[in-house]
């Protein structure tokens, strides 16, 4: 973040606006077809689960797995183990940030 703004990290002025890298992927076709738009890329941090992480986003947990090619649920049973660090892709829907500014954390 450092690089994307004109303030030293210790001398931020309160209201300032600052750009915050967000990194994202383009959708697979099967996930375009369900109306997904774009892939957030989001960094695991400890305690997360796929399940916490989408719920975050307003995202199940199914189209979680399934937009990082984890295991489908299946039963109470299948967990992953999700490591701190590890980036997660999210599926984002809709076609621009006006639609749904709160998922899409952009300013319109």
């Amino acid at each position: 973040m450092m690089g994307q703004n004109y303030y030293a990290p210790i001398y931020i002025p309160v209201g300032a606006e600052l750009t915050v890298p967000v990194l994202c992927a383009c959708p697979t076709a099967n996930l375009t077809a369900r109306g997904v738009t774009s892939l957030l890329v989001h960094i695991v941090n400890d305690g997360d689960t796929v399940k916490s992480i989408g719920e975050a986003y307003g995202v199940d947990e199914n189209s979680m797995r399934e937009a990082n090619e984890l295991p489908l649920l299946k039963s109470a049973n299948s967990s992953v183990i999700l490591f701190a660090t590890t980036p997660l892709l999210v599926p984002l829907r809709g076609k621009s940030c006006k639609e749904n500014p709160e998922r899409f954390y952009c300013k319109c």
